[in-house]
């Protein structure tokens, strides 16, 4: 490459989804009165994130009106390849929730990028096809430009998650997304996630995590101290980086658990960066479907 070769502009952290109330379609019926129930409690919950300071309904109204056109493609096949031809994007790598200002896009039964371990296993399952079956069809529609992340609620019955791997990928997605932290589920170290970490190598998705809390409570004591552990296993302080242990593809029983994002660090404030894995889903990303 010379220096007069244009840069190849790949971005590894871009979101889409459907406006909520429109996951209908592509929900399992008999998940449907759980997913009314779902939206009838859709304002009560922008009350009190209002009430705690989290959203801002002035803001949230003039983004909207401001950005009325570009915001469709969130969801807008056309209008999507508009933007990220506007931008210089040449590809991405698509996670959920195109609204991060008032979660009007957000996955049913908010397992986009409120996928957490401790989620009702069948509806948290329901809601992740819903938006990966959605999500086959909008990224097919220009498979060399999009990289589409699955999500995968991993904590749910392993034979379930197993079998969504596979179907995520005959579907034409790339990667799988799992919560950040399994709760007060089995931890991610334990052999019992052993077929989902084979089923991914399998099907070549790279396993990562977009945000979350950071895992405070798995704790390794050092000559008397108590300090939270770093990728990999090995004690660290916030901050640090100490890099994956031998496997982070498939932990080994007994050992802490790694970051599922691959060579990510913690950063300061304690929260996990995933950037090392968005680049491996880019680059693992299948250029057309399968």
């Amino acid at each position: 490459m010379s220096h007069e070769d244009p840069y190849l502009i790949i971005s590894s952290d871009c979101h889409a989804g459907l406006p909520t109330e429109e996951y209908r379609p592509y929900l399992d019926p008999r998940f449907h009165r759980d997913f009314d129930d779902f939206l009838a409690g859709r304002e009560a919950r922008r009350e009190a994130m209002t009430r705690l300071g989290v959203r801002n309904e002035a803001f949230a109204n003039k983004w909207f009106s401001d950005n009325e056109e570009g915001l469709r493609g969130g969801w807008d096949a056309a209008q999507r390849i508009k933007e990220l031809d506007g931008d210089g994007v040449a590809a991405e790598v698509v996670f959920p929730d195109a609204d991060a200002v008032d979660s009007q896009t957000a996955a049913p039964f908010g397992v986009g990028l409120g996928l957490s371990g401790d989620q009702d296993p069948e509806l948290g399952m329901a809601g992740a096809k819903a938006h990966n079956r959605w999500l086959a069809e909008f990224v097919g529609q220009n498979p060399e430009r999009h990289c589409g992340v699955a999500l995968l609620p991993v904590t749910a019955d392993v034979r379930e998650v197993v079998a969504e791997i596979h179907r995520a990928k005959e579907s034409g997605l790339g990667a799988l997304m799992i919560p950040s932290m399994w709760v007060d589920k089995t931890p991610y170290h334990d052999r019992h996630y052993d077929p989902v970490w084979a089923a991914a190598a399998e099907t070549g998705m790279p396993v990562v995590t977009h945000s979350g809390p950071h895992p405070a409570r798995s704790t390794a004591t050092t000559s008397g101290s108590t300090s939270p552990r770093s990728p990999g296993g090995r004690p660290g302080r916030s901050g640090s980086c100490s890099g994956p242990g031998p496997s982070s593809a498939t932990p080994a029983s007994g050992s802490a658990s790694p970051s599922p994002a691959a060579g990510g660090c913690r950063t300061s404030s304690g929260s996990w960066t995933g950037s090392t894995s968005a680049r491996t889903a880019a680059r693992s990303c299948p250029r057309s479907r399968s």
